[in-house]
Order: C-alpha cells, then structure tokens, then sequence
C-alpha cells in the first residue's frame, strides 16, 4: 500500500507508535530477559491475588500471608512450566507473518496477485491507525478496520489464499516444534522476530506523511529489513543466552 494513502497520524497514535517502538526495541536487546521475567512476574503475581482471594472467600483459618505468599509461589510454578507453551506460541505467530510476508513478496512479480497486498507490519500500521482516531465518526473515516482488512483479502487469488493459508499455518506450527526443542533458541528467535515486526510498524505508521512512497509499499523491501533487524536482535541476544547456558552447566 502506498504510504501516502494511509489514515493521516494524530498525536494519540503517534504516542501509541512511539511506544510500539520502544517496545521493539528492548525486545531486540534483551528480549529474553524480558520474556522471562516478565512471565515470572504475571505468575507471581497472579498467584498471589488468587491466593489473596481464596482466603476472603472461603475464611481460611491461617494467615493471610501463608495464603499470599503459597499462591504466589504455584502461580510462578505454573508460569515457569507453562513458559514453552507461550514461546511456542508467540514464535508461531510471529514465523506465520514472517512466511506470509514472503508469500505477498513473491507475489509481486506474479499478476495473480494483484492487486498485492501490504505486508503485515504495514497492515498493522494501517490498522492502528484507521482505529485510534479521535474527534471522528465512522462516516467520516468512510471505512473501518475490519473493513480495511477484508478489502485487502477479497481480490487475492484462490492459489495465493491458499499459500498464505498453507505458510502460516507451517510457521504456527514451526513455532511450537522450536520452542519445544530447543526452549532458549526458541525465545531468542521469538523476541527478536517480534522486535523486528514492532519496528517495523512503529516506523511505518510515523513515516506516513511525512516522506514519499517507499520501501514501505515493498513486501520484498520490508521482508529484508525485517529479517536484517531480526538477525541483529539474535546476534546481540546470543552471547547473553550462551552465558545463561554455560551457567547452567556449571
């Protein structure tokens, strides 16, 4: 999609991409660390307002902070054991848009394509944008995301409907086989491929309007970035992965 005919950026979507970006960013550097202690944290934490609940509703006779701290303590459990499935399935996620992507990138030198597509950063930056608007009514935006979206995927051909299908649903499930098998390669390729998706995103929704028509309309241009950014966010991340592991076999 051409980035002159995305919805034009207001400061509430501005702020929101500001933040995608920020976002994107620590996930590249220290995306495992993150994950990590931010899955630990939601566990403990939940665990503990469970716990806390438990003994305001059934009027347990031990103190409250034997609850408290018991629930915090299977909430963890539960979040650490449960830590392969989350990155499994955030890995697939985001492996099934990385194959889409270069479904609609080769897709631009077939005709049965057309027209082609944005790909998915750049749908997502039009999404966001098309959604977070302020001081407007849907008649005045004259379609809405949902809309949007469907406009973009009823002209695709039945063959490349198909292969879009066909490769997310591969990269779904690479995504879990990986996270499965070898669990910290696993996070490491999930953070820094969501990294790189946020961005993406980010800098997409803040370049419209302000520079011309670009890499931006590319599936093949945003596929490279996306990988390159990617490949960084790996090669930073894998000397602290190395050091983990090597900890762990001490």
């Amino acid at each position: 999609m051409p980035i002159d005919l995305l919805p034009p950026v207001t400061p509430q979507t501005e702020t929101w991409f500001i933040l995608t970006a920020i976002c994107g960013g620590l996930l590249l550097m220290l995306g495992g660390v993150i994950f990590r202690l931010g899955l630990a944290l939601t566990g403990l934490v939940a665990g503990a307002l469970a716990g806390w609940s438990l003994w305001h509703l059934v009027d347990l006779p031990v103190p409250a902070w034997l609850v408290l701290g018991g629930g915090g303590l299977v909430g963890l459990c539960l979040a650490l054991l449960l830590a392969r499935v989350a990155t499994g399935l955030l890995l697939g996620v985001v492996l099934a848009l990385y194959l889409v992507n270069a479904v609609i990138a080769v897709g631009a030198f077939d005709r049965g394509l057309a027209p082609v597509p944005p790909a998915p950063s750049t749908l997502l930056a039009e999404q966001l944008r098309a959604s977070v608007r302020t001081g407007e009514t849907t008649e005045d935006r004259g379609t809405t995301p949902v809309a949007t979206l469907a406009g973009h995927w009823a002209p695709i051909e039945d063959d490349y409907r198909l292969a879009i299908i066909v490769t997310a649903s591969t990269g779904g499930l690479l995504g879990i086989m990986i996270a499965l098998l070898a669990p910290r390669t696993g996070v490491t390729l999930m953070t820094a491929g969501w990294g790189g998706f946020l961005g993406l995103t980010a800098a997409t929704g803040l370049a419209a309007n302000r520079m011309d028509d670009g890499v931006w309309s590319s599936g093949v241009a945003v596929l490279l970035i996306w990988t390159a950014v990617s490949a960084l966010g790996v090669a930073i991340q894998r000397p602290a992965s190395h050091r983990a592991r090597r900890g762990e076999h001490a």
